[in-house]
């Protein structure tokens, strides 16, 4: 990924999508994980509609260093002020 720190890697990277429909309020789910670096485990899982888009998702990290992924978060998310 653009911008993450040189050696991190992400692996062991599954994602399974069922019933993913664009007919209207039709309900699918999504289930991806991953590992980061060896240490950090990601996952996001649940329900999803796309049309009206819509999601409650279970999100899970264990052992994630937020520095790892401080490159990806916009300045402005980290309260700190651009100079002009």
């Amino acid at each position: 990924i653009e911008g993450m720190p040189e050696g991190d890697s992400w692996y062991n990277l599954h994602f399974t999508a069922e019933n993913i429909s664009t007919i209207k309020n039709s309900k699918g789910a999504i289930d991806l994980g991953l590992r980061i670096d060896k240490k950090a485990k990601v996952s996001v899982k649940g329900p999803v509609v796309i049309e009206p888009l819509s999601a409650s998702l279970a999100v899970k990290l264990a052992r994630l260093q937020i520095k790892t992924l401080q490159p990806e978060v916009p300045i402005s998310w980290r309260g700190v002020t651009e100079k002009e």
